[in-house]
């Protein structure tokens, strides 16, 4: 797949750029951050980082065959540009290459004007999840939809692992251009508070985005609610947004719905009937709510009709979901029929209350809920569906926010009747000293327990749980590892359960 590199083309969007060797011309396949990812023929570019400077690894970049390099300016080392002479590589500098990176990328792919609808999700809960549903149900319309976030990028149901919910701006701009070119219209991307503030999707044009919630997470980096909550808002405030979807039933979504400088058409949802006087146009609800073990029906109104929705999904939390999805048919198709008849198709995603059972056997729900309020929602979903007890086995992540670890236990305590702790990614961290973290935040200790193995957990408490009973398995969801020290062990708490399952007697 050849791309053109245009310097003079560029200059004029870019006038920091100075071209140090080579043709202001060039062909290449792919642009990469990572020098071992170069193949013959690729672009690299050497940002400098908090703790990694690419332009050191120009000489590897090289010698696997790049053609192009693109350069921080600012102490860039003349070494790198004989190198680049004597192997006849076009070398490009860029002053701020980390801030201009997002767009110029951009550019460099041409998707300035890809003609794609592009939806944007953010808040700390429900990311991944509607994502997914809203990735599914756009396959479903139109066959394709290019999907970004934690469980990976590409198109949907065949994503690849990324180490980001959001991914690097380089990565972004590159799929959506693989997006174009394999004929796909739609693009569903998680957006972190991170890669806001980052700037990792400065030069995505998003047609939609919707936000989900605010709660506590992710304090160790943003330090305060007000910057976290501020991080979130910049996503409603890129120029290009057409449509802000926004949750009112939470109270930061209330005060995005009253924000000013937010120019896109708002579209507000709720699990409850607006007031009177409301403008309909701008409403999505509920009524009729019914959760059952076969999952959620209800009546939902639209600005494009109502219609029932009847889906195999666990917890009143995959409602608001539910919505978003509705909100994005909606202003995609404006067809009341196909909205529903869409919606009712929808299944279950990877991980996100993922029911796992056996005839005659306790249910075990595989969620990835990390954060206190996430746990919270997960266990009030799992008492609606269950009429005996609830044990639940979680962690809490190494050298990651510690004052989470106290409130989710608490959480666990209120909502369980058997609480397993367990350790949970503890990376360079003591697991000992998360659990006595999270052991701060208990009123007894009589129904808790530590069982470090993971598999050993899990497997205690299915074994005491009976028919009746439901194991809440939480905070790892789809993920297949666990991070211990600085290695990356092979581990599914979806695999567990089912081997689990499978070897105990009814």
């Amino acid at each position: 797949m050849a791309n053109n590199f245009n310097f003079d083309t560029l200059l004029e969007s870019y006038p920091s750029m100075e071209l140090k060797t080579g043709s202001a011309t060039v062909t290449f396949n792919q642009l990469y951050l990572d020098s071992r990812k170069i193949r013959i023929d690729d672009a690299f570019v050497a940002c400098v980082g908090l703790k990694l400077d690419g332009r050191n690894y120009i000489p590897t970049a090289i010698e696997n065959g790049a053609r192009l390099i693109l350069a921080e300016k600012d102490g860039f080392d003349e070494q790198w540009t004989t190198l680049c002479q004597q192997n006849n590589v076009t070398l490009v500098l860029v002053e701020n290459l980390n801030t201009l990176l997002s767009c110029l990328s951009r550019d460099i792919y041409s998707n300035r004007d890809a003609n794609l609808t592009i939806v944007g999700v953010t808040g700390t809960n429900g990311k991944s999840s509607c994502v997914q549903m809203v990735s599914q149900a756009l396959q479903l319309v139109d066959g394709c939809c290019w999907t970004f976030g934690t469980l990976g990028v590409g198109p949907y149901g065949t994503q690849k692992p990324n180490d980001n919910t959001t991914a690097d701006p380089v990565t972004i701009q590159r799929e959506i251009h693989k997006a174009k070119k394999a004929g796909c219209a739609n693009v569903a991307m998680e957006v972190s508070s991170h890669g806001l503030v980052q700037g990792r999707v400065k030069g995505v044009k998003f047609n939609i985005g919707i936000f989900t919630n605010l709660t506590r997470d992710h304090l160790d980096y943003h330090e305060t609610m007000d910057a976290y909550g501020e991080a979130k808002r910049q996503l409603f405030l890129m120029p290009d947004l057409e449509h802000a979807v926004i949750n009112v039933d939470d109270k930061f979504g209330r005060k995005l719905k009253k924000d000013s400088e937010i120019n896109a058409n708002k579209i507000f949802y709720s699990l409850n009937e607006p007031t009177e006087g409301a403008d309909l146009r701008q409403w999505i609800w509920v009524d009729d709510i019914r959760l059952t073990l076969r999952g959620i029906n209800a009546t939902v109104f639209t600005p494009w009709g109502s219609g029932k929705i009847s889906v195999p999904l666990i917890g009143r939390f995959n409602l608001y979901n539910l919505l978003v999805v509705v909100a994005v048919l909606g202003l995609q198709l404006q067809d009341r029929n196909a909205i529903f008849e869409t919606i009712n198709q929808l299944t279950s995603v990877t991980g996100r209350m993922q029911l796992i059972q056996e005839p005659g056997k306790p249910l075990v729900i595989v969620d990835y809920a990390h954060s206190p309020d996430a746990l919270e929602q997960a266990l009030k979903a799992t008492r609606e569906h269950c009429s005996g007890k609830i044990f639940t086995v979680f962690g809490c992540g190494g050298d990651r926010d510690p004052g989470k670890r106290p409130l989710m236990a608490k959480v666990a305590e209120k909502y369980s009747n058997t609480v397993i702790f367990t350790d949970d990614n503890p990376r360079t961290e003591s697991a000992e000293n998360i659990i006595d973290d999270m052991k701060a935040g208990l009123k007894s200790s009589r129904n808790v327990r530590y069982i470090s193995d993971r598999e050993d957990a899990v497997e205690t408490a299915v074994n005491e749980a009976t028919e009746k009973d439901v194991v809440l398995v939480a905070g790892k969801g789809h993920e297949n590892y666990q991070i211990v020290g600085d290695k990356k062990l092979e581990l599914s708490d979806i695999k567990i359960a089912k081997s689990i399952l499978a070897r105990r007697s009814a």
